[in-house]
């Protein structure tokens, strides 16, 4: 074999045996995540950023509606360390007549229009679910509550903002029912939670009222203290309250 031939040898790769063969390069490793034809698997391949924008999008506005409850313990103690008052119906009035707080009516609208202490506002802490304009969670609870005979409720989303725009630059006085209570007793480590003490919360932490007020006692209270109403009062619906043990006891001694 020539001198001439050996270029060509090392180019074409002869074998020790004679038999030629074309050098090629080890194939490389596909990049991870990729399958040998150069493709990612359908699980694997990467979103679009608009797809991404989305999705992200979606999570960000189901996590602004799903806010985990404050637990009443926790309402409780926030109250109390911001020295948040009860206060009796008589100062609640004068504070009402002087033009320095609005007393606000916590309760169900029906309840509200039924009867409530004088120049009160309505603003219900809660609404009742309308299952054409509520999420599945909202529905099966308005289908459960319908099937027990009882009217499902839900958050009022608008609460701060209502109790806001009706208070102005004046103090908050919330009532309910029966009121409960802040101080705290062997049987109730935290006091006794009402509509009108969630409520306090509620628009303490929104920051938007300069001072928020409990009336004692809630409605009935007011009531027993002979304070004028609107409407004709039902006592009834304090049976319905943790504090109704109190009602039977002052129709005792109105009978006595």
């Amino acid at each position: 074999m020539s001198l001439m031939a050996t270029p060509l040898m090392h180019c074409v790769g002869f074998s020790a045996a004679g038999v030629s063969h074309t050098r090629r390069d080890a194939p490389s490793a596909p990049p991870a995540g990729r399958t040998a034809l150069g493709r990612f698997p359908l699980a694997a391949r990467p979103a679009s950023r608009g797809l991404i924008d989305v999705r992200r999008a979606r999570l960000s506005t189901r996590a602004a509606r799903t806010v985990a409850p404050v637990e009443w313990r926790d309402q409780w103690m926030k109250l109390t360390e911001e020295k948040v008052k009860s206060i009796l119906p008589e100062e609640a009035m004068r504070m009402v007549t002087a033009g320095e707080a609005v007393l606000v009516d916590v309760r169900k609208p029906e309840d509200y229009e039924q009867s409530h202490a004088q120049d009160s506002v309505s603003v219900p802490l809660f609404r009742a679910v309308n299952p054409l304009k509520t999420d599945l969670k909202g529905m099966l609870k308005f289908a459960v509550y319908a099937v027990n005979g009882v009217g499902a409720v839900e958050a009022n989303p608008d609460f701060e903002d209502e109790v806001a725009a009706v208070s102005g630059d004046k103090a908050a006085i919330f009532y309910c029912e029966a009121g409960g209570m802040l101080e705290p007793t062997p049987n109730f480590m935290y006091g006794r939670e009402s509509r009108s003490l969630k409520a306090a919360y509620k628009v303490l932490v929104d920051e938007r009222v300069k001072t928020v007020y409990h009336l004692s006692g809630g409605l009935f209270q007011w009531y027993k203290d002979g304070f004028e109403f609107t409407g004709e009062y039902n006592t009834a619906n304090v049976g319905r309250t943790p504090n109704s043990a109190a009602v039977g006891t002052y129709d005792d001694k109105k009978k006595q």
